[in-house]
């Protein structure tokens, strides 16, 4: 058996293995004989444990993201891609393979390919994101036998780039687009929307007599969209064909094609929220009210998407105060320079 204290606890940790299996729990104990007594319990209840997992049915990855997608991911409201990224892991594996065998080896081969095949870093780390969500489901609700899996160590860093477009650099693209992708587009410009809270949009949900319409937003709840005069022309050319406002079929493909057309590749349907609120920013805005606008909870997110122009710190920096040009200690930088040459 084996016991010990951390640094700076009072406590004794209890520190076993089971089956291969590794544990390392705090006893809550403060002295010796009653964390030796503790440990002997843990040791009880983790082999109850263990014993609970052996005897519920082996599932497949095949088998455990279908669970996982009928429990969980089609109520999320980013579902259509964790559908997507499920389909890209499942090609990409044995989706006979027991959930009990999947290693880093098997997680890290997916990144590879994924990124040979051209696959982009955002896009690999949110289907990580999936399949981490499914495994850990596995082992603690599932009770499913599963190995530890470093998946920090296979995420891509990511770069901080929050490209947004030009006001002419929008216009090109609108041009490049059919009317109804457009009209999309345009929308995200003038309101911040997320693409699935724009292609989620219903018309039972717009409300263009107050002035607003109501979306679900990212993790679950509302945003109020406050309606601009040019949010509510963009609503007033859709047409009322079906349930929701935007039509999203085939959007991808025809989005891609569309920045292709206008020579701006690289950019995402992500970079309209971004552009939404570097405008809002660059005329001015308070960045407390782009938060309201973006339906941020917290101030500290809208900074990563709200840049400052330099041209607004450096007239900023003009409207600081004199404090006068007549002192006679005082000598400017140029005249520093000419002395010191």
């Amino acid at each position: 058996m084996s016991i010990f204290k951390r640094p700076g606890s009072p406590y004794y940790y209890a520190e076993f293995q089971i089956q291969g299996n590794r544990f390392c729990r705090s006893t809550r104990r403060t002295t010796e004989r009653e964390a030796r007594a503790e440990e002997r319990r843990l040791r009880d209840e983790a082999r109850a444990g263990l014993a609970e997992r052996a005897g519920a049915d082996a599932l497949s990855l095949d088998q455990g993201f279908g669970r996982y997608w009928r429990e969980h991911g089609h109520k999320l409201a980013w579902a259509a891609e964790v559908e997507r990224y499920i389909e890209q892991i499942l090609a990409h594996v044995d989706k006979d393979m027991p959930i009990e065998r999947l290693s880093d080896a098997e997680v890290n081969d997916f990144v590879q390919a994924r990124l040979r095949a051209g696959g982009g870093r955002y896009a690999i780390n949110r289907a990580l994101a999936v399949w981490r969500a499914m495994h850990r489901r596995a082992r603690k609700r599932w009770k499913q036998r599963t190995q530890e899996i470093d998946w920090a160590d296979v995420l891509n860093p990511e770069s901080k780039r929050l490209a947004y477009f030009t006001l002419e650099e929008a216009r090109r693209l609108i041009d490049c687009l059919p009317a109804r992708v457009a009209l999309a587009v345009e929308w995200s410009l003038y309101t911040g929307c997320r693409k699935f809270e724009t292609f989620g949009l219903v018309w039972e949900n717009v409300h263009l007599d107050r002035g607003y319409a109501t979306v679900t937003k990212k993790g679950g709840g509302t945003h109020t969209v406050w309606l601009s005069e040019q949010a509510m022309d963009v609503l007033a050319r859709c047409e009322r064909a079906g349930r929701y406002v935007f039509d999203r079929r085939g959007v991808r493909r025809i989005f891609a094609a569309g920045l292709k057309k206008a020579g701006l590749e690289g950019h995402r349907w992500h970079d309209l929220r971004h552009t939404h609120a570097t405008w809002l920013r660059q005329a001015k805005v308070p960045v407390e009210v782009v938060q309201r606008s973006l339906g941020h909870t917290q101030l500290s997110t809208t900074m990563r998407y709200a840049h400052v122009d330099d041209t607004e710190v450096q007239e900023a920096l003009r409207r600081l105060p004199i404090l006068g040009t007549n002192r006679p200690n005082v000598v400017s930088i140029k005249s520093r320079r000419l002395l010191r040459n």
